[in-house]
């Protein structure tokens, strides 16, 4: 069976892709200790960017929501 150079199978559940020289395992380890390697504040600021669009989107729905409510509601000087 043909291995990793880290010992680790080449099986198709332990590889990311044909040209990757490091397996699924290994590669989760390194994520694992760079992450609890990071500062709190780097890893709160990476939280609220990736958190940020979907945020947005329900503001966006949220919104439009009210929009709606307003015109059923004929307040459509709320509207500007």
């Amino acid at each position: 069976m043909r291995t990793f150079s880290c010992g680790h199978p080449r099986t198709p559940d332990n590889m990311i892709g044909v040209a990757r020289q490091i397996c699924r395992t290994c590669r989760s380890i390194r994520a694992k200790r760079e992450w609890s390697e990071t500062p709190d504040d780097q890893k709160h600021l990476e939280y609220r960017v990736r958190i940020l669009p979907t945020q947005l989107d329900r503001a966006r729905r949220r919104l439009a929501g009210l929009e709606a409510e307003a015109k059923r509601l004929g307040m459509t000087d709320l509207l500007a």
